[in-house]
Order: structure tokens, then C-alpha cells, then sequence
């Protein structure tokens, strides 16, 4: 049996940046794996602006061939329900300069949203599907605030897939509306090289 090499463009914020290189370190671990499997994956990071401020204002050039980043500003503490549309602002022209010769075969984005939320958008002006990756507390603590469980439950309802850690992510993400025929639970591998007895 052959394994189809794909095209992956994967979008999150949970990922290592200048200054906090194990952030999301399960998530560049993923896409080395995906790498190493064939697969050619390029990533967009985009930076809270928040961070970047924290780090000292640190110019976020890419640590690996195929990872653009890019700093995103929002208002702070308000109007979160709609912080895609500053995140997809600010992310729409790298988008574009990444996908101009090279075009994925999927869009996949972890954290459900913004992240999720822009994917969609960019996958859609591809024509191309798009997979949510929840992690935790994109399922469990943003559905908390109503105008942001509204805006959770759109994303989960409106992509072709949901991946979650676990079986209990499943479960959340089909209560908030996921199709449950499109939701898988997900277990990440461990790398026997650092933890092993």
C-alpha cells in the first residue's frame, strides 16, 4: 500500500516563537513527524501581539525551513468572540505569499479558535478541506464566556474534521455542535528517545 505524500499547511499559535522555544513543543513534534513520514508541511505561526511585547519585541524569524510568523494585534480583554478577524487581518497576506506556488492539500489548525476560525477562511479560498485540532481549554474554558461558545461552536460545526486529545474532548466537542461523524479522538505518541524508563 502507498501512502499519498500531502501538501499540509498547519496554522496555530501554540507553537515554539523567539523566546519561548517549548511552547506547543507537542505541536512542532507533530509536524517533525509528519515531516519525517513524507509529508510537506509548512506553518504559519502567528505571535500575539501581547508576547511579542512581553519577549521584548523579538523580530520573529523562522528557526526551521517552512514556519512564517507573524505578530497580530487585538484589543485586549474585549471584543474576543471576533479576535479571528484580527488574527485573519494580519495573517491573510503571509497566507497568500505561502499558498502562491505551493498548494496544500488540507488546511489544519490547532486551537479551536481564532486559529481554527482563520483556517477555515483560508481553506475555503483554496477550496480545500480543513481539520480543528482542540487541545484542552479551547473546549473546556472559552465555551465559558456565551459570546465565545458561540463562536467556538460555529468553527466545530462549520469544518470537515475535529481531532481532540482524547476521548473527553470528543464528547465535549459533539455537545457543542461538532457532527460526531467528523470527530475523532487523537493520541499523541510519546518519543521513546526522552521518555522512557
Amino acid at each position: 500500500r502507498v501512502r499519498r505524500r500531502m501538501k499540509i499547511f498547519f496554522l496555530s499559535n501554540v507553537y515554539p516563537i523567539p523566546g519561548q522555544p517549548t511552547r506547543g513543543a507537542f505541536n512542532v513534534e507533530l509536524v517533525h513527524a509528519l515531516r519525517r513520514a513524507g509529508h510537506d508541511v509548512r506553518c504559519l505561526v502567528p505571535i500575539s501581539w501581547i508576547d511579542w511585547w512581553r519577549l521584548g519585541r523579538r523580530r520573529a524569524t523562522p528557526t526551521e525551513a517552512g514556519t512564517t510568523y507573524r505578530v497580530w494585534f487585538y484589543p485586549p480583554l474585549v471584543l474576543r468572540s471576533g479576535y479571528h478577524r484580527f488574527m485573519a487581518w494580519r495573517l491573510r497576506t503571509p497566507f497568500r505569499q505561502m499558498t502562491r506556488d505551493w498548494h496544500p492539500d488540507v488546511v489544519v489548525a490547532f486551537w479551536i479558535h481564532p486559529d481554527a476560525q482563520v483556517a477555515h477562511e483560508f481553506a475555503r479560498a483554496l477550496q480545500v478541506p480543513v481539520v480543528a485540532m482542540a487541545g484542552g481549554s479551547d473546549l473546556l474554558v472559552l465555551p465559558r464566556d456565551p459570546r465565545r461558545k458561540r463562536a467556538v461552536a460555529r468553527v466545530l460545526q462549520s469544518v470537515d474534521g475535529v481531532i481532540t486529545d482524547g476521548q473527553h474532548l470528543a464528547r465535549t466537542a459533539v455537545a457543542l455542535g461538532a457532527d460526531p461523524a467528523r470527530v475523532v479522538a487523537f493520541y499523541r505518541g510519546v518519543d521513546a528517545n526522552c521518555f522512557h524508563p
